[in-house]
């Protein structure tokens, strides 16, 4: 059965290396040249909290092209077709995340319990590795793709896993859910108003 998400990640594909091409000139400056003034296309200036909600959004669809090769992993029966398409679909998607990660997007506010972005400062103190790591991640996912080789399914699965726990691992701010406290469980809901 095939993932009614596929049409939304050649879309959202489609978009970001639209906006990715607009960047290229910048690419081309060299280092010591002033950045453009915020302006029409310079979203990463002008619109940076749109850009880490796009970013978020690339990320969700991401965890969703992962969710058949995670489950493939573990023992699920899937369509080989399906597993592939989406490992593609992934790899067309992490060629597009770092370019996601301008620097006026370093808005992670420390001890925020609702922080603007959960990638950590240390993705623009050291960007080239997150960029390798993604460039690393995407080639194991377009290798996935074209593989025939139904016995290389599940390493490769487990591969790009890998990849996207190394990167998250490094660069994300680790979710830590709310520990109950000994106030939590002793709460006196007959006094409560």
């Amino acid at each position: 059965m095939r993932s009614g998400l596929a049409p939304l990640g050649v879309a959202l594909t489609v978009m970001m290396a639209t906006a990715c091409s607009q960047i290229a000139p910048e690419a081309s400056r060299s280092a010591s040249q002033a950045a453009p003034a915020a302006g029409p296309g310079w979203t990463g200036l002008s619109k940076p909290t749109e850009i880490i909600a796009a970013r978020t959004e690339l990320m969700e669809e991401m965890e969703q092209l992962m969710i058949p090769l995670d489950s493939y992993t573990a023992g699920d029966k899937h369509d080989p077709d399906l597993l592939r398409a989406n490992a593609a679909g992934v790899a067309r998607l992490l060629k597009v995340v770092p370019h996601l990660f301008p620097p006026t997007t370093n808005l992670y506010q420390q001890g925020s319990k609702t922080p603007a972005t959960l990638a950590l400062p240390v993705v623009w103190q050291n960007f080239d590795s997150f960029y390798s790591l993604a460039a690393g991640a995407q080639k194991i996912a377009e290798e996935f793709a074209s593989t025939q080789d139904p016995v290389a399914l599940k390493p490769m699965a487990l591969a790009i896993r890998g990849a996207c726990k190394s990167c998250h691992d490094s660069f994300l701010l680790e979710y830590k859910p709310d520990a109950v406290t000994e106030k939590d469980t002793n709460f006196d809901f007959g006094n409560f108003k």
